[in-house]
């Protein structure tokens, strides 16, 4: 399942973040496939791990700083538009700033996560 949040909003610890410009979040299950005897020679699986991973980009002022580091864990929430919210503790796996050197003072912060235990959902 993949959610995007659009007009959502960003909560890192307890910490609403101004600036969100999207968020993604991508939920997998890992499985490990077998063929047997019971299966007519049709491959079943079997569910194994479940993880989530995702992204989210902020617009930041020229005076702001990065507030992640990669290999920081932080508590993140997710929430969409609609009031739907997604709670997790990930691991940051990568920061991106990117800059614009003609004068702009808007500057993009892109931030990828893997979860780290359960993501809990609300509805």
């Amino acid at each position: 399942m993949i959610i995007h949040g659009r007009e959502g909003s960003l909560t890192i610890g307890t910490t609403a973040v101004s600036g969100i410009e999207s968020w993604s979040l991508h939920l997998t299950t890992a499985s490990k496939a077998y063929v047997a005897n019971n299966t007519g020679g049709w491959e079943k699986s079997l569910a194994l791990a479940q993880r989530g991973e995702g992204s989210f980009s902020l617009l930041l002022d020229s005076q702001a700083s990065c507030p992640l580091a990669q290999g920081e864990t932080v508590t993140l929430e997710l929430a969409a538009n609609t009031g739907d919210h997604y709670q997790l503790t990930a691991l940051v796996m990568s920061t991106s700033l990117t800059v614009d050197v003609r004068g702009g003072n808007v500057l993009r912060l892109q931030v990828t996560f893997r979860s780290s235990g359960v993501v809990t959902s609300t509805f």
